[in-house]
């Protein structure tokens, strides 16, 4: 059970530096705070590789206790706590992945702007100005 609370702390502290970064990523004006920020997103990508370890161990001990020939007598709340913390690790890979994305983004709007053009970035996507 110990387990299971500190790898869900984990994940709710990726969640939250996630949204940290894509607020950040957003409010980037210059092409060094984006490459900044890309920076330190990939450190924090970087450290999340190193938790995996853990979730996948409490994965494969819930499959462990789950199993027909072990059969745990609360299986099935095992089972479905196991799934919803796979399911978060997999969301919080994927919003990295559009983090970095938007953060590389970002950088090329911002060296754009420098060169005499203007673009803006929303949370509704892109947009380019030429003056």
């Amino acid at each position: 059970m110990r387990c299971v609370v500190k790898v869900e702390q984990l994940l709710s502290n990726q969640e939250y530096a996630l949204d940290g970064s894509r607020r950040a990523a957003l409010s980037s004006a210059s092409p060094e705070a984006a490459e900044d920020a890309l920076k330190k997103h990939e450190a924090f990508v970087a450290g999340m590789a190193a938790a995996d370890d853990r979730v996948d161990a409490l994965l494969k001990e819930a499959k462990v206790l789950c199993e027909p020939e072990v059969r745990h007598h609360a299986a099935e709340r095992i089972q479905e706590k196991a799934d919803k913390i796979d399911k978060r690790r997999n969301q919080n890979k994927d919003d990295a992945q559009a983090v970095a994305v938007l953060l590389r983004v970002i950088g090329v709007c911002a060296r754009l702007n420098g060169l005499g053009g203007f673009s803006t970035v929303s949370s509704s996507g892109l947009r380019f100005f030429r003056p």
